[in-house]
This record gives structure tokens, C-alpha cells and sequence, in this order.
């Protein structure tokens, strides 16, 4: 839906095949974070230095704060998902350059069926 709205999509997983499976829906960019752990330095490089404009977050805090450091100052975060274990994460940053996190969020499986 967002390439049929001129967006660049760009998408991150662990699977090089759900990466095509993105590309062929229309996708524009695919990371797989597993080979590139620094995947939101990818993403700088995608945008010019700039980041994007909205990202959306299910990974939780294991990636949260990549995603932060990949979305541009006053960019949107929207957080759907949280499928990684709970730790510490830092939000001060998001906070000082101003983007903005929200959404709809979800527990991992594990943890919604206790």
C-alpha cells in the first residue's frame, strides 16, 4: 500500500526470502538484519543521511532503539508489536530529536497465553 502511495519502502527481517517476497509486493529496499546487524546505519545510507520519515516497530527492545536511531528528527515510530524479551531501553533520545512513538501494541505469543 505505501509504494502504491509513492513511499520508498523499506523492509527488515531475518529471512533473505521474505525480503524478495517484500520486494515482488513492492517493496524498495530489503535489510536482512541477521547478516547486517547494523541494519539502521543501512537505512541512513538509504535516505542520504536523512532517515525515514515512519517506521514501524514490531520487534520491541531489542530493536526499538535502532529504530529510533533510523527515523529522521520528527519522524513516527508506530509501535504494533512487541515480540522480543523486555529490557532496559533508552527513549532520551527519541525525546531530544523529536520523534514521535505510538501505536497499537501486541505481546509476544509466550506472554499473552499466561
Amino acid at each position: 500500500i505505501a509504494t502504491a502511495l509513492g513511499a520508498t519502502v523499506i523492509v527488515t527481517s531475518s529471512s533473505d526470502e521474505k525480503l524478495e517476497t517484500a520486494k515482488k509486493l513492492g517493496a524498495t529496499h530489503g535489510i536482512n538484519y541477521r547478516t547486517n546487524p547494523s541494519w539502521e546505519e543501512e537505512v541512513i545510507r538509504l535516505t542520504n543521511g536523512k532517515g525515514v520519515d515512519h517506521a514501524v516497530e514490531i520487534g520491541g527492545a531489542q530493536s526499538i532503539e535502532k529504530s529510533v536511531r533510523a527515523t529522521k528528527q520528527g519522524g513516527l515510530i508506530s509501535v504494533v508489536g512487541i515480540l522480543s524479551e523486555d529490557r532496559a531501553v533508552n527513549l532520551v533520545g527519541p525525546i531530544l530529536f523529536g520523534a514521535k512513538i505510538g501505536g497499537l501494541y501486541s505481546l509476544p505469543s509466550k506472554l499473552s497465553s499466561d
